[in-house]
């Protein structure tokens, strides 16, 4: 309990970056001082700490018109110190300014204490203390903290969650099927909530999961997934039941999973003509299937999966781009490379060199 008091009152201190939007905030209906302030904290600390600053039209990353349409990457928010990090835990910042944006990763908001005001797609609502929500990839969503409550962002890369996380998706319940849809079903959840008040393990288990975080050592990114593993699996034994989901949501078709795990066992050498046999479908009703579930037809789905193995393989490893391209089931490198620059807008080679770049965006 110690160490989980030091936890705790690291999560309550105000850290530099909270002080800033603290002031920033109290300041907005007196625009000259807010403008004095910002000139005496200095433009360059703020690009330093990519801290948003929306009267200037300051913001994580280069966006085009109107702002609700910010992506925030990946690799932004996975930048040098995290880039072997398959997920990570930070303090969302209080009274840092609201913007709508979207992201290429799985975020996870726990309400510590207190309670944060959150819109996700069309919906807007009130999560207080225990809440634990899930958000998907690509789905449109803002955090609203003007208050001392603490909130625990957990960031998980679809990169290596494939491989890392996987096997938590064989098993069938409301959140694999969470996760499988937003990576897979067209049919996709924007957010999951799972309810947990008053729950002390797991209070104590995102706790554990930070005070990892901060050891930071090469130890770490095995444990926080380990930690991360358990912690799904006690979620939904106690809360799988009871979770609640974006309105929208339609039932995927239960062969759905079976199928994609079976191409990530053989996604290789894997034909759709073995995949309708191996689940005793016709070729034709096996084709219809993947499409109508995915969108995709089995060729891009299976294109799909081994790129995103690729571009783990890419951030993971120092493999040669020649035997990621042989791993991967491609008879020739070329092929490999040409799919890749169409999928990603770059080459295998440049994804790599550029995976670490990161910007903030100032519009003049």
């Amino acid at each position: 309990m110690e160490n989980f008091d030091m936890i705790l009152d690291y999560l309550n201190t105000y850290n530099e970056d909270e002080l800033f939007y603290k002031k920033y905030y109290e300041l907005q209906d007196e625009p000259e001082k807010q403008d004095q302030f910002i000139q005496d904290f200095g433009m360059q600390k703020i690009i330093e700490h990519r801290l948003i600053v929306p009267h200037l039209q300051i913001y994580p990353i280069e966006h085009k018109m109107p702002y609700e349409n910010i992506s925030i990457p990946e690799q932004y928010m996975f930048d040098d110190k995290m880039s072997s990090r398959d997920a990570f835990l930070s303090k969302h910042n209080r009274y840092s300014p609201v913007y709508l944006h979207t992201h290429n990763y799985f975020e996870l908001f726990y309400v510590m204490t207190g309670q944060c005001r959150q819109t996700i797609s069309s919906e807007y609502m009130t999560l207080k203390a225990g809440d634990l929500c899930f958000i998907a990839p690509y789905t449109r969503h803002s955090l609203e903290v003007f208050d001392d409550s603490i909130i625990i962002n957990i960031l998980i890369r679809i990169s290596t969650f494939d491989d890392i996380f996987f096997n938590l998706l064989r098993n069938k319940n409301i959140l694999s099927l969470f996760f499988m849809d937003s990576l897979y079903s067209s049919r996709q959840m924007d957010y999951l909530i799972f309810q947990t008040h008053g729950d002390e393990d797991i209070y104590a288990e995102i706790l554990s999961m930070m005070l990892e975080q901060m050891a930071d050592d090469e130890y770490t990114n095995r444990i926080i997934y380990n930690l991360l593993s358990v912690f799904f699996t006690k979620l939904v034994r106690k809360y799988g039941k009871t979770a609640s989901y974006s309105i929208k949501h339609k039932n995927t078709d239960a062969h759905l999973q079976d199928i994609i795990s079976y191409i990530y066992d053989h996604y290789q050498s894997v034909t759709l003509n073995e995949l309708a046999e191996h689940f005793h479908f016709s070729t034709a009703y096996c084709s219809r299937l993947i499409k109508s579930q995915t969108g995709r037809n089995f060729k891009d789905l299976l294109k799909d999966i081994r790129l995103r193995k690729a571009q783990n393989m890419l951030l993971t490893t120092n493999a040669k781009i020649s035997d990621i391209s042989s791993h991967l089931g491609y008879e020739n490198k070329e092929s490999f490379n040409r799919l890749f620059k169409q999928h990603y807008g770059m080459s295998p080679g440049a994804y790599r060199e550029n995976a670490a770049a990161t910007t903030l965006f100032v519009r003049k």
